[in-house]
C-alpha cells in the first residue's frame, strides 16, 4: 500500500512539473516584449517610462509602419523633470521607419525634432493587429552636444498614417551635459500627438527645409 501511494505521488508531481513546463513554453513563445529590449533599456527605465502612463503595446505580431511620419502639435504629457509644465508644445517630430522584420522583431528608426537629429542604434518592435510599439536606442546630434538616450513610440497605424501618437525619450548619457541645457541621465517626457493623427510624409528626403520651421518651440530634448 505504501509502495503504491509513493508512485502515485511521484506521478502526480511529475504530472505538475509538466504542466508548468508546457506553460513556461506558452508564456515564452508569447513574449510581451522582445527580450533584446533588456540589453539597452534599464529595469530603471522601463518601470519609469511605466509609470508615467507611457503606452506599451505587447505583442508578437505587430502590424507593418515602414513609413516616415510627423507628428505635430507636439504635447507634453507627463514628464519626471523637475519644472516641466504639463501640456506645453514642443518641435514637431518627424520619424522614420524601415527595415521592419517581424521574425526577429527588428526595425530601423531614425529621427527629427528640432535641431535635433536621432539615429537608432538598434528598434525592437512589438505588437499586435494595427497597434504598435517600437523600442530604440538612439544616437543623437542636438547643435554640438552628443547624446544617447532611449526612445519609445507607441501608436495604432491607420490609412494615412499613425492614430493616437505617442513618444516618450529617456536620457541615457548626456555626455556631461556641457552646456547644461539638456536633460540629465534618467530624466525622460512622455509626449502625444494632440489632434490624434501623425500623417505620413509623402515629400522626398528625410530632413526636409519645413523640419525646422518651428525652431522656437522647444526640442524635446531641452
Amino acid at each position: 500500500m505504501k509502495k503504491r501511494l509513493t508512485i502515485l505521488m511521484i506521478g502526480i508531481m511529475a504530472l505538475g512539473m509538466l504542466n508548468f513546463g508546457c506553460k513556461k513554453d506558452k508564456d515564452d513563445s508569447n513574449s510581451a516584449l522582445p527580450k533584446e529590449v533588456t540589453n539597452f533599456v534599464p529595469e530603471s527605465i522601463l518601470n519609469e517610462i511605466k509609470r508615467l502612463g507611457m503606452p506599451i503595446n505587447e505583442g508578437n505580431t505587430p502590424p507593418n509602419i515602414e513609413f516616415t511620419f510627423m507628428a505635430r502639435p507636439l504635447h507634453l504629457k507627463a514628464s519626471n523633470r523637475p519644472g516641466d509644465l504639463i501640456g506645453q508644445q514642443f518641435a514637431n517630430f518627424k520619424v522614420k521607419f524601415y527595415e521592419q522584420n517581424n521574425e526577429k522583431r527588428f526595425i530601423k528608426c531614425d529621427y527629427v525634432n528640432g535641431t535635433a537629429v536621432g539615429t537608432g542604434l538598434g528598434s525592437y518592435v512589438s505588437g499586435t493587429g494595427s497597434l504598435f510599439t517600437v523600442f530604440s536606442e538612439m544616437d543623437v546630434t542636438i547643435g554640438t552636444d552628443k547624446i544617447k538616450l532611449v526612445q519609445v513610440i507607441s501608436g495604432t497605424i491607420v490609412d494615412g498614417g499613425i492614430k493616437d501618437f505617442y513618444y516618450a525619450n529617456f536620457m541615457i548619457d548626456n555626455n556631461g551635459n556641457p552646456g547644461k541645457s539638456l536633460l540629465e541621465n534618467g530624466q525622460g517626457r512622455i509626449f502625444y500627438d494632440k489632434d490624434g493623427m501623425s500623417e505620413k510624409v509623402l515629400k522626398s528626403g528625410f530632413i526636409a527645409e519645413d523640419d525646422f520651421i518651428n525652431l522656437n518651440v522647444n526640442s524635446i530634448l531641452q
